[in-house]
């Protein structure tokens, strides 16, 4: 089979592995369930379907002669699709149950299957299933096509719906990637542009949710946790009225939800730390502009830090074109390795490769779960994401559409060697009390933002 180099987003999860303890910390886990009576059988079939039609879960990582990372596609086969009846505990158990299968390693990692599906009985009539899937494989949104795909499949065959349109492949988006690295003028250009944001405006400042005093002695950044990785998680939801609040002054304001999101989450940092003005957060990039990007599976994930400098008069809605002005320069050259990016700016300031400039990073999901056939948006779902155990950065927010885009999902994932849960809820209340401010008057000034919320 011909084997392919990994990619950058990929050598991102790969490095994360090799400086983690715990082997489950790629795991990205989630479940769907339907209230509904639940033919397993014609489900099972349905997950063998969406298997066969998406190449990316067929991925192998294997070992090149050099010692090299690489990659390749094995045909579908047929895996027996485990099914597990929890349909007799309590809700509780059930879900401990699920979050003990989160936190299972991929063992053996090479030249093995790095995903799972399992179909679930759960309690009170609650059916469906869980995705174990690698994050070397998957990111969030090639897990929602994922599950969607399943959905329709087997929604073909019980109900005689429209059977989903056939899936983008993977390879094709897998070689548009390589190409693109292998392009020495693309490279030297977003080499270039990343060596000067390393040196624009000085070393970057790190601020966290806590307030002042947690840098390296007389230092700008602060040592990463390498050894207490425990995870703390909590999931606020926004309700569908507020949510669309926020969505509709996006329209009217012709801004973006995650310049929106950047904006409140800097604002917190700068009044937890004394007006600050100096503010870096670290964002995540889907990298999924074309359709083929978009509905292939895969992880397209880049991350890279979005510093703004902000004096107290400037007002929030100006804020958000600044952060606009700086994340556009950057989205021109997300194609670039994040590993490569943060070397070039710890290199430039002389700190050490666990230096952290950043306390909270973001990543928001703009593509609520959608079925093609509008009878299959009526149903009523829950889906949770589950934690694998760790955390490898101090906090990471995740913002979602709930399903059928009814509201959004805050979900927190942090260190809890870093952070309480009563801080987390914290910086909720405030995000909540900063967005929805800025909503009622845009002009409004961090200053006023920091002294009146």
């Amino acid at each position: 089979m011909e084997q392919y180099p990994i990619t950058a987003a990929q050598r991102l999860h790969l490095v994360t592995l090799q400086n983690a303890c715990e082997k489950q910390v790629l795991n990205i886990c989630v479940s769907l369930f339907i209230h509904l009576e639940v033919d397993f059988d014609a489900l099972a079939r349905a997950v063998r379907r969406a298997v066969e039609r998406d190449d990316s879960v067929r991925v192998r990582f294997t070992r090149g002669e050099d010692g090299t990372a690489r990659q390749y596609i094995v045909p579908a086969d047929d895996r027996p699709v485990r099914h597990v009846d929890l349909s007799r505990m309590t809700e509780s158990e059930a879900m401990l149950e699920l979050h003990r299968w989160s936190r299972q390693p991929f063992e053996p990692r090479w030249d093995a299957p790095l995903f799972e599906i399992v179909t679930v009985a759960m309690p009170d009539g609650w059916n469906g299933a869980f995705v174990r899937i690698d994050h070397m494989l998957s990111d969030s949104c090639a897990m929602i096509v994922l599950l969607c795909d399943v959905v329709e499949l087997y929604a073909a065959e019980v109900f005689g719906t429209k059977p989903p349109a056939d899936r983008a492949p993977y390879l094709a988006s897998l070689q548009r990637d390589l190409e693109r690295a292998a392009d020495p003028v693309r490279t030297a250009r977003d080499l270039a542009f990343w060596k000067e944001q390393a040196e624009r405006e000085g070393e970057p400042l790190y601020t966290d949710i806590r307030g002042p005093g947690h840098t390296a002695s007389g230092a700008r950044w602060a040592h990463s946790e390498k050894h207490d990785l425990t995870v703390g998680q909590r999931t606020f939801i926004l309700e569908p009225a507020p949510a669309e609040r926020l969505l509709e002054f996006c329209e009217e304001q012709n801004i973006s939800m995650t310049n929106l999101l950047l904006m409140g989450l800097r604002t917190y940092l700068s009044k937890q730390n004394g007006g600050e003005p100096d503010i870096s957060v670290r964002n995540y990039v889907s990298r999924r502009v074309s359709r083929i990007d978009r509905k292939a599976g895969g992880t397209r994930i880049h991350c890279f830090p979005c510093r703004t400098v902000m004096p107290a008069d400037t007002s929030f809605i100006e804020g958000v074109r600044q952060i606009a002005a700086v994340q556009n320069q950057v989205y021109r050259h997300t194609d670039f390795d994040t590993l490569e990016a943060d070397r070039l700016r710890r290199e430039r300031w002389g700190a050490p490769a666990d230096a952290l400039y950043e306390s909270i990073a973001l990543t928001y999901q703009p593509f609520p779960m959608r079925m093609q056939d509008d009878r299959l948006n009526q149903i009523e779902y829950r889906s949770i994401w589950h934690d694998n155990g760790t955390a490898v950065q101090p906090l990471y927010l995740t913002v979602m559409h709930r399903p059928l885009g009814t509201g959004m999902d805050f979900y927190f994932k942090y260190q809890a060697a870093w952070y309480s849960l009563e801080e987390v809820e914290k910086l909720y209340y405030y995000l909540m009390r900063i967005l929805f401010a800025a909503v009622e008057d845009p002009e409004i000034t961090i200053g006023e933002l920091i002294r009146t919320v």
